[in-house]
Parts: C-alpha cells; sequence; structure tokens
C-alpha cells in the first residue's frame, strides 16, 4: 500500500473537474494513458506505474508519444503538496478530487506539460495482460539482458525475471514484467521498454488486420473489467475511426530522462 496520508486541500475547494468536452476534429487530440499498480487484496487506491501521454493530429494523422517517469518530482494542483507524479491519481482517489485520481492525474500531467490532457485511460495489471493474449503476444528485440532477482510479485514478495538480448515473443504476463521491471537498470529504461510493447501492439494490431473500429471495440470488450476512461460515449466511436487511420508507421517517441529532469538522491 502507499504509505500517504489524505492531503487537505487549499483554503479554496478544487475546482470541478470539467466535463471532457468533444475535441474538436481537427485539433490535436492528447490521452493519458495509466497503467495502475492495482492488487486484488488491497483496499486502498493504486498507484500509477506508468505514465504515457499519446497525442495525435487528426489532420496530418501524426502520433507522438512522452513518457513520464514515475519518480518525477511535480506540484499536484489545488493541494499544498508537491512530490512524485505517480501519486497523483492515488491522492485524487483519497481525497474524493471531483472526478476521481484519473482526473486529478490528467490535471496534474496538463499543468507541468504545460498542454491541455483531454482524456485519460487507465488499465490495470490483469487487463494489460488480457490486452496482450487477446491480440496473441508481441515480438520486440530485447537490446540487452535483464536479470532483475527483485521483480515485485502481486503479494508483496520478490522473484527473479530474466529474458535474453535478442528477438523474443512476449505473451501478456512476460510483457507485464518485461515493462515494470527496473532494478536491472532504471527507470527511464523501464520507460523506452514501455514504449517498445506499446509499438509492438500497434505493430500485431496492423499485422492482424485488427486496427478496425469493429475489431477495436471487441478488443475494448474483452478487457472493459480492467479499464476505466473519461472518454464520452458519444465521442468514442469517432476516436475508435480516428485510431483506423492514423499513420502509425512513424511515430515521434520521447522519455523525460536525465537530459531533461535532474536525479536527486
Amino acid at each position: 500500500a502507499l504509505d500517504l496520508p489524505a492531503i487537505a486541500p487549499q483554503t479554496t475547494q478544487p475546482e470541478q473537474a470539467d466535463e471532457a468536452e468533444p475535441a474538436s476534429d481537427n485539433r490535436r487530440i492528447t490521452f493519458l494513458l495509466l497503467g495502475v499498480d492495482q492488487r486484488p487484496d488491497d483496499p486502498s487506491p493504486p498507484r500509477t506505474d506508468n505514465m504515457i501521454v499519446v497525442t495525435v493530429d487528426p489532420e496530418t494523422s501524426q502520433v507522438g508519444m512522452i513518457s513520464l517517469p514515475r519518480d518525477l518530482f511535480v506540484p499536484i494542483p489545488e493541494y499544498q503538496y508537491s512530490g512524485k507524479i505517480n501519486t497523483a491519481y492515488y491522492l485524487g482517489e483519497v481525497n474524493k478530487y471531483p472526478g476521481g485520481g484519473g482526473a486529478l492525474a490528467k490535471k496534474t500531467v496538463s499543468e507541468f506539460l504545460g498542454y491541455p490532457v483531454d482524456y485519460y485511460v487507465k488499465i490495470n495489471f490483469d487487463g494489460f495482460i488480457e490486452a496482450i493474449d487477446a491480440i496473441g503476444g508481441v515480438d520486440v528485440v530485447v537490446a540487452k539482458t535483464i536479470h532483475d532477482e527483485e521483480y515485485p510479485t502481486i503479494d508483496y514478495g520478490v522473484e527473479t525475471f530474466h529474458i535474453d538480448a535478442g528477438p523474443q515473443h512476449l505473451d501478456g504476463a512476460t510483457a507485464l514484467k518485461y515493462v515494470r521491471t527496473r532494478h536491472a537498470d532504471d527507470d527511464f529504461q523501464r520507460s523506452k521498454r514501455q514504449q517498445q510493447v506499446l509499438l509492438a501492439v500497434k505493430d500485431k494490431l496492423i499485422e492482424n488486420k485488427l486496427l478496425t473500429p469493429v475489431r477495436l471495440v471487441e478488443l475494448l470488450r474483452v478487457v472493459s473489467a480492467s479499464v476505466d476512461y473519461d472518454i464520452p460515449a458519444t465521442r468514442l466511436p469517432n476516436l475508435l475511426a480516428l485510431a483506423s487511420r492514423i499513420q502509425l508507421d512513424q511515430v515521434e517517441q520521447l522519455v523525460i530522462d536525465t537530459r531533461y529532469a535532474r536525479i536527486d538522491a
């Protein structure tokens, strides 16, 4: 469990979270992808294990992707508190922020980047595994051998995770370990692996001709119990149609690392 107290708001109450307004058809649309460390026997709100901002330009069909390290130290909007960015979701849930943890995480990231984030999509570990298995696994090239003897298990223990360098086919459970492990290198490398797996998912969707609104709805239905989002139902069909036509062959990628942030001991 995350050992953080509930935090009192500032003298003014947090603003009511705005209802998600349909983005215009011609302006860039930005999503915050949240992977949460949700444990089945833990009643407390989960942390966000990974945060990736994906932005799409409907006019050019270009896609960009920015990974935010979980330990990035930022101000949490509306509260007299600064801390790791991965606590924003937890604090939003604990303090009953309007719109919940997803809304506070979205606002935190938006204010940090200085750019509006339209929607959030949250998925837990089970949903991630189900999604990868539903498309038949993914293929990645592991840059270097990973040997992590302290990989965290679901029951708060540890186990050894090992994967050799070179081409690898990953099922859902192995892909989850691949994107979560960080003891063998660091959080920046882990962020790069998360983007690598997202692109591998994209490749598999294209390869299996799954990148159509109908097939995407089917995939969403498979993971529906493990996914939460604030995309209005009226907006979802248009966004699924957009996903089927965007240019995925050249995705602009960025990981916020030591080029943009300082590591404090």
